[in-house]
C-alpha cells in the first residue's frame, strides 16, 4: 500500500527540509517547512505556520511569497493580492526605495540593477513580487492591471531575472484570446 501524499510530505520533513528557502533563521524556516507540508491538505494550518513564520521574524520577505503563493493556488484571490502588496510593502521598507511601483519605475534608486543581480535583495524579491502580484491579477481577469503590473516589473528588471516574461506571454495570449471573441 501506497503512503498518502501527506504521510510523504512528514516523512520528508524528518528527513530535512521540504523546500530551501535560503538564509532565514531556524524558528522561521520550521514554520515555512509545517506550512509546505500543511498546504495539501490543511489550508488553514499551512497558513498559520506561515503567519507564525512572520511573527517569529517580521523582516522575513518568505512567508510572503508563501502566503501569496498558496492563496493563489486555493483560489483565495483577494487574500494572495493582499500577501503579494504587504511583501511589496516589507520589501519597500527593507531596501528604504517606495513602495509604489509607479514611482519607483519612473525614478529607479541608484544601484538598482546591481541590487536586482543578487537573488537575496529586496529590490529583486520586491520584482518577484509584483510578478506574483501580477499573476494573482490574471488569475482574477484582471487583465489591464496585471499589464500595467508587468510593464512596471520589466522597467524594474529590464534583464528578466524574476521571469515576469512568462507572465506577460500568459497575459499577452489572454489579451489575444479576447480580441478574437
Amino acid at each position: 500500500m501506497c503512503a498518502s501524499f501527506p504521510d510523504r510530505l512528514a516523512d520528508l520533513l524528518q528527513d530535512g527540509d521540504i523546500i530551501d528557502f535560503g538564509a532565514i533563521p531556524p524558528a522561521v524556516n520550521h514554520h515555512l517547512q509545517q506550512g509546505v507540508a500543511a498546504y495539501y491538505d490543511d489550508r488553514p494550518a499551512s497558513e498559520g505556520h506561515f503567519r507564525a513564520a512572520l511573527a517569529e521574524e517580521p523582516t522575513c520577505l518568505v512567508p510572503w511569497f508563501c502566503l501569496t503563493k498558496i492563496n493563489t493556488y486555493q483560489g483565495f484571490l483577494s487574500a494572495a493580492a493582499e500577501a503579494a502588496v504587504e511583501g511589496l510593502a516589507s520589501a519597500a521598507r527593507q531596501g528604504n526605495f517606495p513602495a509604489d511601483w509607479d514611482v519607483l519605475a519612473t525614478d529607479l534608486p541608484p544601484h538598482w540593477a546591481e541590487q536586482m543581480a543578487r537573488p537575496d535583495s529586496s529590490q529583486r524579491f520586491y520584482t518577484y513580487m509584483l510578478k506574483a502580484l501580477a499573476f494573482v491579477k490574471l488569475k482574477a481577469a484582471a487583465l489591464t492591471e496585471a499589464e500595467h503590473l508587468l510593464a512596471m516589473a520589466a522597467r524594474l528588471d529590464p534583464d528578466d531575472r524574476v521571469g515576469h516574461s512568462v507572465i506577460r506571454a500568459l497575459a499577452l495570449r489572454l489579451r489575444s484570446d479576447e480580441s478574437v471573441e
